[in-house]
């Protein structure tokens, strides 16, 4: 559980796919083992919690590989002194993300270097808006990187950033954007 969100990590149904953040409810779905360094959900002990592609940011469940063998290491994690998940012999941690539980962002590389997001707000008070960041040290970019970012739906050049991107999106909302290299946006004129 993140305490300041309150956010739990929760394995929907227990089969292959994505873990998400949800608001803590004391289910099946968000009960987990600890054991060989794996995590396993309740609602089925054969999957593990697996980064994807050994990198991220999609953290999902999957076959569980055997412990300590060569290629397992992506779902094997330990808990550090500071409290957090990290993946064993990586410095990559499990985060449930800061504000709102009901706040997600995915995203996910595109070619040349570009990336595409999703930001949900599932919030339920539908007279608010929330921002949603997503942080380059996510996408495992350093934060001096610009990149233009693009409203998928809104078709709309939204501006350079460097860093990070904050959006406001209403509860029940999402907004999905592209994220391109400013040099590549450059060489295109």
């Amino acid at each position: 559980m993140n305490e300041a969100s309150g956010a739990c990590l929760d394995s929907g149904d227990g089969g292959h796919g994505q873990v998400m953040a949800k608001k803590c409810t004391q289910t099946s779905s968000q009960t987990w083992s600890f054991a060989d360094g794996q995590l396993h959900p309740k609602n089925n002990p054969h999957n593990c919690l697996d980064v994807y592609n050994y990198k991220g940011p999609v953290v999902q469940l999957y076959n569980c590989k055997t412990p300590h063998s060569h290629g397992s290491n992506n779902q094997e994690f330990n808990f550090s002194s500071d409290g957090s998940l990290k993946m064993e012999g990586s410095d990559l941690c499990v985060d449930l993300g800061g504000g709102s539980g009901n706040l997600q962002v995915w995203a996910g590389p595109l070619q040349g270097g570009s990336f595409a997001s999703v930001l949900f707000n599932y919030s339920d008070d539908v007279n608010t808006n929330s921002t949603i960041t997503l942080h380059w040290k996510d996408l495992g970019v350093p934060d001096s990187k610009q990149f233009m970012v693009r409203d998928l739906w809104e078709h709309k050049d939204l501006g350079s950033f460097s860093g990070m991107f904050n959006a406001s999106v209403p509860a029940h909302g999402v907004t999905m954007v592209k994220l391109t290299p400013v040099a590549d946006v450059a060489g295109r004129q």
